[in-house]
């Protein structure tokens, strides 16, 4: 699990990097009060909160650090069992975050545009690429892959709904309703990540969105 972690936390780090400064740059551009801005700084805070977790998961791995101990009493054997399960926490805690933020900032784009963005995170997808122009299996995909992810480690691993195939850096992600789900790892979460930021950057830049002089956010719920 450390190696995991430890393989994994560079390329995270690099993803930080990119969207800080992205967020930088939309802020220059189009202010601070923009959900352009807004989902970009939100989602670099959430890195940061990622790489927190890295580092201190490190550090719960290392029997002698204390703590585990220090909240309760495990024999030699469960505690991998325990490990492993906070970083199964971890995985899916950042992806309902960041899931909620997607869908946060693709519901500001389509009030924005005056489109109703409709139920279910599904359709928001599909609305929101169509008030884009865009009809693309790939793009789609990208944008529904780690919702879907996601919704599997809330069901013990297991879809609920099938997951269309989806290739991203030669790797291959696909399941039918009802199977266990193998690639939610932090390796193929940061490539599916990598790849819908990528997307949304893509879109944000080069499509009628990047025309708006301000997009305002719409209030989170709490």
């Amino acid at each position: 699990m450390r190696n995991i972690i430890t393989n994994n936390y560079p390329d995270f780090l690099k993803l930080l990097n990119k969207t800080w400064k992205k967020s930088q740059n939309y802020g220059k551009k189009y202010g601070n009060d923009d959900a352009r801005t807004e989902f970009f700084t939100n989602f670099s805070e959430l890195l940061i909160w990622l790489l927190i977790q890295f580092d201190d998961f490190i550090h719960t791995q290392d029997m002698s650090s204390g703590k585990i101990k220090k909240y309760i009493t495990l024999n030699v054997q469960s505690i991998p069992i325990l490990v492993a399960q906070l970083d199964t926490i971890n995985r899916s805690s950042y992806l309902t975050k960041l899931m909620f933020d997607v869908e946060h900032f693709i519901k500001s784009i389509l009030d924005h545009f005056g489109q109703d963005a409709g139920s279910g995170y599904g359709k928001l997808v599909d609305s929101f690429l169509e008030e884009m122009k865009i009809l693309d299996a790939q793009k789609i995909n990208i944008l529904k892959l780690p919702a879907s992810v996601r919704n599997a480690l809330h069901n013990n691993g297991y879809t609920k709904y099938s997951i269309n195939k989806t290739v991203l850096r030669g790797r291959t992600y696909a399941a039918n309703k009802g199977d266990q789900i193998d690639f939610s790892g932090w390796d193929n979460i940061y490539i599916m990540i990598d790849e819908l930021i990528d997307l949304i950057i893509d879109i944000v830049d080069n499509s009628k969105i990047n025309l708006e002089n301000n997009i305002p956010k719409k209030p989170h719920f709490i």
